[in-house]
């Protein structure tokens, strides 16, 4: 599950309405794709950024001086936090909220509360992969006055990619946001290297002054993942919609290869997810003579459940093409992830080789 969360605090009490990002006032009109070159362009205008290089460029460029000083703010409300009162303010209200996560405990305790021990929080943003609809859908739901959105962002882009904004009158909760500024993109044909157009999954390269020049004393590592173009390749299968918004599907290693279909292990997750009797899944790519790899779920029921091995795959069978049904179902009392709440795939490989 997503592993970062963040709350922005309202600091004035007469700002008590939560509204989106009118697109068509605070954006440029840029042309999203070049079918030429197959290069997405952030909508928002470049940042010329600073010289010091120990000023942190993501906080830079979703901030600015305000009242003469350097500022968070909070683009829905134009409420801004002065980065001297910003750690107070995340030690006293926020602190632990990113240690609850938006599936296990956060939608759960504003459950309890009705709401009411939530009600400063204004904005949850998620990381490191991506939330589930129902996880969403559970949260928005519960908390209505929140705006929850997901980022996107890697270690080589010092952070950089695409934040979520939603628009008056639009949500798109499922989507990493739009490119951020500075930033552009190509979507490739991990197969052929053709660059793609909205609505055609590939994986994700990023070219912004944020990429890392390379991985210390390891030059193999580094002509893999930089071009000599400046594109990083991140290894992360993705989609643009028309809109410009970023879709992340998972990992270009995680994809199972089923005689030749290629099956994206978080797209059955999705489905798995939605069942009323699941807490929890993860899904994987188990070894086979005749297919080369086949998709194996692993499944946290809910208490009390008899839910059987036969029902998890029809369920999920009914709801996908036929080369992209589960195989095999194994039952668990937890899914093995991160501390960023990546599910840790190669220790459910593990698994499946014990189990042989």
């Amino acid at each position: 599950m997503a592993a970062l969360s963040k709350a922005l605090v309202e600091l004035q009490s007469t700002e008590e309405e939560h509204g989106g990002i009118n697109e068509s006032s605070k954006s440029r009109k840029f042309p999203l794709y070049s079918p030429q070159t197959g290069v997405y362009s952030s909508k928002y205008p470049s940042i010329n950024l600073p010289s010091d290089p120990l000023l942190d460029v993501v906080s830079f460029i979703f901030s600015h001086k305000h009242d003469g000083q350097h500022a968070l703010v909070d683009s829905p409300s134009g409420l801004s936090v002065p980065y001297s009162k910003l750690s107070p303010l995340v030690k006293s209200m926020a602190a632990g909220l990113h240690h609850l996560g938006v599936k296990q405990e956060l939608t759960k305790r504003a459950r309890r509360g009705g709401g009411s021990s939530f009600r400063r929080l204004k904005q949850v943003c998620c990381g490191a992969a991506p939330a589930t609809e129902k996880s969403i859908t559970d949260m928005i739901e519960t908390l209505p006055h929140v705006d929850f959105i997901q980022g996107y962002g890697l270690t080589e882009s010092a952070a950089l990619g695409a934040r979520g904004y939603n628009a008056v009158g639009a949500h798109k909760y499922t989507s990493a946001g739009l490119l951020s500024p500075n930033v552009q993109a190509k979507v490739v044909d991990w197969v052929t290297g053709a660059h793609l157009p909205p609505g055609s999954a590939g994986e994700l390269w990023l070219r912004s002054p944020g990429n890392t020049k390379g991985y210390l004393n390891n030059n193999d590592a580094t002509m893999v993942a930089l071009d000599k173009n400046g594109w990083l390749h991140t290894g992360d299968i993705v989609y643009f919609d028309q809109d410009g918004y970023l879709f992340v599907i998972d990992r270009l290693k995680e994809v199972i290869k089923y005689k030749g279909f290629q099956i994206a292990p978080a797209d059955l997750e999705s489905v798995l997810m939605s069942h009323p009797e699941i807490l929890d899944a993860a899904v994987t790519g188990g070894r086979d003579e005749e297919a080369g790899e086949i998709p194996v779920a692993f499944v946290v029921p809910r208490e009390g459940s008899i839910l059987s091995e036969a029902a998890v795959m029809n369920y999920v069978a009914k709801q996908v093409a036929p080369y992209k049904k589960v195989r095999k179902v194994y039952f668990r009392s937890s899914i093995p992830r991160s501390p960023a709440g990546k599910i840790l795939r190669r220790e459910l490989k593990n698994l499946l080789v014990s189990k042989l």
